[in-house]
């Protein structure tokens, strides 16, 4: 040993004389023919020494401690400052410029992914944004102190992230997870693709088992012997974790080293000073055979369930088409059926289906297109094919007789759909399907305890302190033996880094809420992960960005050059990953649990496009689960005080005053931190809930207020991840506050649930025009393909399939998920009052021709009112001069009496898709522009 500064130019060899180190010892040394000459310092005499006695080494690499880790006789080196790799020996530089030589058996170095200079330049961009956070101690920025101690592993999430691809990991759990907490479908595939693939996504929409879901992968991993991370923004969804933990008496193998807890101090202090005790286990205990026994019993009711789990799913998706065909129908009927006789109907000798008489419809609209009518060969073909036998029904007007298939065709599919759910329903009562899920839980539940049991039952708890660096048992110094007492630990995103000195690679971390964590917090917990499992939801409340954040980062991001995914300013960690790896494993929980079906249906339909599947029970006391009151209108916000409404204040008392005995029921949410702050001064002496929707994330009540507080609707009080997480924080019952202002009439996320609110709950005003029957025609257009098929007049209107492509093509767009499109409606079944809308003798006539139709009509999903008509126009066909340029005026004047905008696309016109898109941007920013020059 010695100072490497004794012999500057020896720094680049290593010279061993007799086995012993004596590079420090020589002035100079010569390799001459078969000898090697050395002079020591302080002798003026030469020595010659054989290659048998004197070996001569040089520098093979040299790595620094920024990019490198050294582990020496198992134990790692933190004070090195670089270290020189000869042949067989590596020597170590301390900072303080001592320095060791070491045979390379006893030394392990492992290099950080920052040695590929692209990485490193990712891996600096989120350094410098850590410096903008601004949770600091004594004037140290927290986060930037984190990145300086931060080594990035080439096997880390974190490595793949920052180069922007990632190779499937080595090392696969293949045989088939049990799932102890309880599991559906969408569960099953998300464990699953987790023990398959390095990264994976799980979006959780409100209520659909996210917590569930990472505790069956915690007990699948555990069962595996990996070590578990479980971390997110905030200290409530590792809570929640932890708190499910316990009520399953699992608690145990867990540790909560990151956070605070609710009282203030750190969860590491709390878990120093309340370790658990392994609890009695013996009841636990299983022998080989019994635990064979459950395994078989696990896998054979895992099949049996799995086609079951389709059969529940199927059965609530029937429920959920029921429901919205017979609203549809009771507003068909209502409206559209009043101008028809009440008590006529088709007279059939032969019960027809929903299909045959969609099909009878589109014959009879077909022969009407055609100037024609049902002659004897009609009538024969309908008796062979649709088995009709009976004369009579032709003798119904033409409208008429269309109205009354359209009404058979909703009553028949309603009994249709009422036969396949009582079919459904027999199946899983036949199956007992509720009571072999719980057998199915409750096994695998035994199973995991046999396991943890013999894991643990022989096992002396070891104890950890928070001492200095070289005492025995210090948690931070000793990751290896806690986690083999808790191999799940939890913590924030934030801290999870640094919880241990060596930062050790997790098997998987889990980061749960992924949507609020930002960008240079998040890409540092991946720096823990083998195996990443990012679990949140896009349609929720994202991370805060400030405006001093936002201009600060953009401003650094900038300077780097670097993707559009890795901007901290716009994406949050979920985001993010989503981007930079868009062929990630991910999965969709689709099944709800949580709220009345009314009130997820509304997310469902305005965020979610109708993919979840709801499968929480509503009860018959819960019929009106929606509702909206109205303050009178005025200007009774005060913007000089904050975001407070007086009004509505009272409101929210008035409504809490008539169910004081259920104070515990109710939750008051608003998006305003003034309002929030009036509403627990009010509120909280009673024993009631109140908060911004921000803080109301993850938490639900039974029921439900929601003050909006502005006068007219912001962008801010309306955005739609706010109001998807206001809205499903209800489980029974969701009342909107709202100023009376006509918010209905208005574009924006508010008015659309106050729409959709009124249609469900059969409270829809009287207007000049009808809700539109997107049902009917959409099962029509169907049945009107596959009778134009072999025709050979199917494809005269090409042009219009090209807009209909184009069309859905926009409307797949998140910004238009509102809208839906409906094409070839009738004119006449978009007018509710003729009388009212002054039209002439010629103009009416026209307009309750059946085959008087509009191309294709895009509707709001949320009450299906008209939105916007577009014509698709042949040049020569629709010329001035013909008879179809002055229909087209007729058109246009009766749209516009009703209030629908038209928009005319000619077959030789150009950018189409520019033109309807715009059109629909201008329709969603009316109102904003309408809002501001009111303010």
């Amino acid at each position: 040993m010695g100072y490497y500064d004794i012999l500057e130019k020896n720094r680049n060899i290593l010279l061993f004389i007799d086995g012993e180190d004596a590079t420090t010892k020589v002035e100079y040394v010569q390799q001459n023919y078969n000898k090697i000459v050395i002079k020591y310092v302080g002798n003026e005499k030469v020595y010659n020494y054989s290659f048998s006695r004197a070996q001569f080494f040089k520098v093979i690499e040299k790595v620094n401690s920024d990019t490198t880790k050294i582990w020496i006789d198992g134990k790692e080196n933190f004070y090195f400052d670089f270290a020189q790799i000869f042949k067989d020996y590596i020597r170590i530089i301390n900072e303080n410029g001592y320095f060791e030589v070491y045979e390379k058996s006893r030394v392990k170095i492992e290099k950080s992914a920052l040695d590929n200079l692209e990485t490193k330049r990712t891996f600096d961009y989120f350094k410098e944004l850590a410096g903008i956070n601004s949770l600091d101690y004594n004037g140290t920025k927290l986060l930037s102190k984190n990145y300086g101690k931060c080594f990035v592993r080439k096997q880390s999430v974190l490595a793949d992230y920052l180069k922007g691809n990632f190779t499937q990991n080595a090392e696969k759990i293949s045989d088939i997870p049990i799932f102890p907490f309880g599991f559906n479908l969408s569960q099953k595939e998300a464990v699953e693709k987790v023990f398959q693939n390095k990264i994976s996504v799980i979006e959780g929409p409100p209520g659909t088992g996210k917590t569930q879901t990472i505790l069956n992968i915690i007990a699948n991993a555990i069962m595996h012997d990996k070590k578990v991370a479980v971390a997110s923004s905030n200290n409530s969804a590792t809570s929640n974790v932890f708190e499910k933990l316990q009520k399953y008496d699992l608690s145990f193998f867990a540790a909560f080293l990151g956070g605070t807890v609710e009282e203030g101090g750190s969860r590491k202090k709390y878990f120093i000073d309340h370790q658990p005790e392994i609890p009695e286990l013996s009841n636990w205990k299983k022998d080989q055979k019994q635990k064979e026994n459950l395994l078989v019993e696990i896998h054979t009711l895992y099949d049996d369930l799995q086609s079951k789990l389709a059969a529940r799913n199927q059965l609530a998706k029937l429920e959920q088409k029921h429901e919205e065909i017979r609203l549809e129908r009771k507003y068909f009927v209502e409206d559209y059926g009043k101008q028809f006789d009440s008590d006529s109907e088709i007279i059939l000798h032969k019960k027809l289906s929903s299909e045959n008489f969609m099909e009878l419809w589109v014959r009879y609209e077909n022969l009407l297109i055609r100037n024609k009518q049902f002659n004897v060969w009609r009538r024969l073909v309908n008796r062979i094919k649709l088995g009709i036998s009976n004369q009579e029904i032709y003798s119904h007007a033409s409208d008429e007789f269309i109205f009354l298939c359209q009404k058979n065709f909703y009553d028949e599919l309603l009994r249709e759909l009422e036969l396949q759910i009582t079919e459904c329903k027999d199946i899983l009562v036949h199956f007992s399907f509720e009571g072999k899920l719980q057998d199915y839980q409750t096994l695998s539940m035994k199973y995991f305890k046999a396991f943890l049991h013999d894991n643990y039952h022989s096992r002396k708890r070891r104890k950890f302190k928070d001492g200095g660096s070289k005492e025995e048992g210090n948690l931070w110094k000793n990751s290896e033996a806690v986690l083999q007492e808790y191999p799940v630990i939890l913590s924030t995103t934030f801290s999870l880094s640094v919880i241990f000195s060596d930062n050790p690679l997790y098997d998987y971390v889990i980061l749960d809420e992924a949507s609020q964590v930002d960008l240079a917090t998040g890409a540092l917990a991946l720096s823990c992960a083998k195996n990443v499992v990012i679990v949140g939801d896009l349609k929720q409340l994202p991370n805060v960005v400030t405006k001093e954040d936002k201009i600060n980062s953009e401003q650094i991001f900038k300077s780097y050059n670097l993707s559009e995914s890795y901007q901290y300013s716009t994406h949050s960690l979920l985001q993010s990953i989503k981007e930079v790896f868009p062929n990630s494993a991910s999965t969709l929980l689709r099944e709800h649990y949580r709220c009345h079906s009314k009130i997820i249906g509304f997310c469902n339909k305005k965020f979610y496009n109708d993919e979840l599947i709801v499968l929480s029970k509503s009860e018959a006391s819960e019929a009106s689960p929606l509702a909206v009151i109205t303050t009178k209108p005025s200007e009774h916000m005060r913007w000089s005080i904050g975001h407070k409404n007086q009004r509505e204040l009272d409101e929210v008392e008035n409504i809490l005053l008539h169910d004081y005995e259920e104070k515990n029921e109710w939750g008051v949410i608003t998006p305003y931190r003034k309002q929030a702050n009036e509403l627990q001064k009010m509120l909280s002496e009673e024993g009631y809930s109140a908060d911004t929707v921000d803080k109301y994330q993850g938490r639900e009540k039974n029921k439900i207020i929601f003050s909006t507080v502005d006068n007219k609707i912001t962008q801010f009080s309306a955005s739609p991840n706010r109001l998807n997480v206001a809205v499903s924080r209800a489980i029974k019952k969701f009342i909107l506050v709202v100023n009376g202002n006509g918010e209905e009439k208005r574009n924006n996320n508010i008015s659309d649930l106050i729409n959709y609110i009124k249609y469900n709950n059969f409270d829809v005003s009287e207007s000049k025009i009808y809700s539109i029957f997107d049902y009917l025609f959409e099962v029509n257009k169907e049945a009107r393909k596959r009778y134009l098929k072999g025709k050979k007049y199917k494809s005269r209107f090409d042009s219009e399939n090209l807009m209909f492509s184009l069309i859905e093509e926009i409307l797949g767009e998140d910004r238009f998920s509102k809208f839906k499109v409906v094409p070839q409606y009738q004119l006449k079944l978009l007018i509710r009052d003729f009388d009212g809308l002054g039209l002439s003798e010629r103009e009416r006539k026209y307009a309750v021709n059946s085959n008087t139709r509009i191309d294709f009509l895009i509707e709001s999903k949320m009450d299906k009112s008209p939105v916007l008509a577009i014509e698709v126009d042949g040049v020569t066909f629709h010329n001035e001069n013909t008879a179809q340029f002055e229909r087209d005026k007729l058109k246009n004047h009766i749209l516009e009496v009703c209030g629908v905008k038209l928009q005319r696309f000619p077959t030789d016109g150009s950018r189409e898709k520019e033109r309807l898109t715009k059109l629909l941007e201008e329709y969603l920013l009316l109102q904003d522009d309408n809002a501001k020059s009111e303010q």
